[in-house]
C-alpha cells in the first residue's frame, strides 16, 4: 500500500512538474493533452489526478507559495539591522529566488500579463 501511495504522488508530482514548464512555456492557453505528454501519461490519466483544467492550473499556481515564503522568510528582522547593507542583500536575495522559480514566475506574469480568467485564482 505505501508504494502504491509513493507511486501515485510521484506521477502527480510528474504531471505538476510537466504543467509548470508547459505553462510558463505555452501560458494558461497550453491544452491538458500537451500537459499530458510532456508528463509521459494519457490525457485520461491526468484527468484522473485533476478533474479540469482549472483545477491543475490552481495546484501549479499553488506552488508559488515557497517563492512568497522564501522571500517573506528572508524579511524576517530587518527591522533590527542597518538598511543600506540589507537592501543589497535582499536584491541579490530575490534575485537568486527568482532564478531558481524562474518558471513559476513566468506562469504568473503571463497570466497576469493576458489577463487570463485563471490569473485571478493567484492574485
Amino acid at each position: 500500500m505505501a508504494r502504491e501511495r509513493l507511486q501515485r504522488d510521484q506521477r502527480r508530482e510528474k504531471i505538476l512538474e510537466a504543467a509548470l514548464a508547459a505553462f510558463a512555456d505555452g501560458g494558461p492557453g497550453t491544452t491538458t493533452a500537451a500537459v499530458a505528454r510532456a508528463a509521459g501519461v494519457s490525457e485520461g490519466l491526468l484527468y484522473h489526478y485533476f478533474p479540469t483544467k482549472e483545477a491543475l492550473w490552481i495546484a501549479v499556481a499553488s506552488r508559488t507559495g515557497s517563492f512568497a515564503d522564501r522571500m517573506q522568510g528572508f524579511f524576517q528582522g530587518f527591522d533590527k539591522a542597518p538598511i543600506e547593507p540589507l537592501l543589497a542583500e535582499a536584491v541579490e536575495h530575490f534575485a537568486r529566488i527568482s532564478i531558481e522559480e524562474r518558471r513559476v514566475i513566468a506562469v504568473l506574469l503571463g497570466a497576469a500579463l493576458r489577463n487570463e480568467p485563471l490569473g485571478e485564482e493567484v492574485r
